[in-house]
């Protein structure tokens, strides 16, 4: 499982320069993404990522490892939030 403080956003905000308004509230996508392949030890040179629900600061994630090629992201009521498939 994987769970996003404010302080950790705020951070990975500071670090990538990112001053977008929807980040105060929201997770950076990307950010997920980063954490969910260093967490799986995923080194995919190439990949698609497929954003499909916002995920709040503080929410409690889980990766779904379907398969070689695909990677789900759920959140606490099952709906999968990222989808990151292998090209």
């Amino acid at each position: 499982m994987m769970q996003f403080s404010r302080g950790e956003v705020e951070r990975y905000l500071s670090m990538v320069d990112d001053e977008n308004p929807l980040h105060s509230s929201i997770v950076p996508g990307q950010f997920i993404v980063e954490r969910c392949m260093a967490t799986l030890g995923v080194t995919w040179m190439h990949f698609t990522i497929n954003y499909r629900k916002s995920v709040m600061i503080g929410e409690t994630l889980t990766i779904q490892n379907t398969d070689d090629q695909t990677i789900h992201i759920l959140n606490q009521s099952q709906e999968v939030t990222i989808q990151i498939s292998k090209n």
